[in-house]
């Protein structure tokens, strides 16, 4: 209960009301949602994920919560008062375009010849989604320093919930072909894979990278 209480207070704290409001977890309902300050611990469980992890080797509580900016998330964790308030509540914030009612968390597939330290997240997602089918279920791209078999070799990595993988894969396998753009490797697939097989894959990337030369053409353009 005493955890619960913390947990709600921190909330109020990250989140002003102008910020966005709560949403029920696992639903899709968003006619139940509210602020951070209407939060009781009589409404709690509903709004907060189930599932809350100690971590008692580092002294962290982490937990999930669905909620709807009023402006863009980059926009609001970018500002200085917000790193400020962060810092001293000693929080992090991370957040996901994937529903909560697609089940946890986890890696779709890989986008390869694809540079991760010169791609803007946010743009390369909205791009991605303005390229597949609309009703197809929200994921996120994510930078990774290494790979599955422990290769020190950057790259992109799509999440998304565990129930819409498969969906989310072929709709990026549609996209992302390899034939004069990036490719898309599903997860799924390493299961007819060899470890060698896998690593070769991610080696080839890596070549790729390395091969790159950078072209300065500010100041007309700097992205």
């Amino acid at each position: 209960m005493h955890r619960m209480q913390r947990n709600s207070d921190l909330l109020c704290k990250i989140f002003e009301e102008h910020d966005g409001c709560l949403h029920p977890w696992g639903t899709e309902v968003v006619t139940q949602n509210i602020t951070t300050t209407r939060l009781t611990m009589a409404t709690f469980d509903k709004y907060v994920a189930p599932s809350i992890t100690l971590l008692k080797s580092t002294s962290q509580v982490v937990f999930s919560v669905r909620f709807g900016f009023a402006d863009n998330p980059t926009t609001w964790s970018n500002t200085d008062a917000q790193r400020l308030k962060l810092k001293e509540l000693q929080s992090e914030v991370r957040y996901y375009n994937s529903s909560s009612s697609g089940g946890k968390l986890v890696i779709a597939g890989f986008v390869m010849l694809k540079t991760p330290g010169q791609t803007s997240l946010h743009r390369y997602t909205q791009y991605l989604r303005h390229k597949m089918p609309s009703n197809t279920a929200f994921f996120d791209v994510e930078r990774y320093k290494k790979t599955p078999m422990e290769q020190p070799i950057h790259h992109l990595a799509v999440l998304c919930g565990e129930k819409d993988v498969t969906p989310v894969s072929q709709a990026l396998s549609q996209v992302l072909t390899g034939k004069g753009t990036t490719v898309f490797l599903p997860r799924y697939t390493f299961s007819a894979m060899t470890e060698a097989q896998i690593s070769s894959q991610f080696l080839f990337h890596d070549k790729w990278l390395q091969s790159l030369k950078s072209i300065s053409l500010a100041p007309h353009i700097f992205h």
